[in-house]
């Protein structure tokens, strides 16, 4: 997202599984790693990231700073692909099964109230949607770009209170916790391969030694051989 000539813009980069924060002359000033997270579509809320993650049907809240995850949502969407913020909720757009289609029946398009983590309403998406691969709330507009079609359709975003009472909120996961479970997931990985070493090097002795009596044995056979 970004504001003019003062914001920044944030970049969701898939294939290498990180964030980038760049000015919007193009400058790159910082590099969020996303270990377990596959970015679909994000957005900015002011005070964190948030971002839908189609492959493990979840929405993350992330930390700008560090790039860790400070709380997750199951999607109330089956697929989804894009996400946006409208000063008070989020609105997730995505699809309800992962095959071809060019019929907006296939599409569904939600509010998510981040506090309570249930669906406040349910958008109707336009029938020139079919399947939404970004989306930006501006005015009381979505405007939302299709990936079938490649154009961007500009709806009112007006939806009828949902149905669904679920609770979509799975936790929150502290900063300083997550950085301690970093830590201790690496000191694990370090101890479990200094054991490994040393259990490699005691089999190569043990080798060794075998080596060693076997020799010493075939000495003594043909030393008694000779007798």
């Amino acid at each position: 997202q970004t504001s003019g000539n003062k914001g920044f813009i944030w970049i969701a980069d898939a294939a290498n599984k990180r964030i980038l924060k760049i000015t919007p002359q193009g400058e790159v000033v910082k590099k969020l790693p996303l270990t377990s997270i596959y970015p679909e579509d994000m957005a900015f809320n002011g005070n964190h990231l948030w971002i839908v993650d189609s492959k493990r049907k979840k929405i993350y809240e992330i930390s700008t700073e560090d790039g860790s995850t400070l709380s997750e949502y199951l999607s109330a969407v089956p697929i989804p692909t894009a996400i946006t913020w409208d000063g008070k909720y989020f609105v997730i757009a995505g699809i309800n099964f992962n095959r071809p289609s060019t019929s907006s029946d296939n599409v569904k398009i939600v509010k998510l109230d981040p506090i309570t983590g249930k669906v406040v309403e349910e958008v109707i998406p336009s029938r020139y949607i079919s399947f939404p691969a970004g989306i930006v709330w501006i005015d009381g507009k979505l405007w939302i770009s299709d990936r079938n079609s490649g154009y961007v359709v500009i709806m009112n975003d007006r939806g009828i209170p949902s149905e669904d009472t679920n609770n979509y909120k799975l936790g929150i996961i502290p900063s300083t916790v997550k950085k301690l479970q970093i830590k201790e997931e690496k000191q694990k990985q370090e101890k479990d391969m200094e054991e490994a070493k040393r259990a490699a090097e005691e089999a190569k002795k043990a080798a060794e030694e075998a080596k060693r009596a076997a020799e010493e044995a075939k000495k003594a056979f043909e030393l008694q051989q000779k007798k």
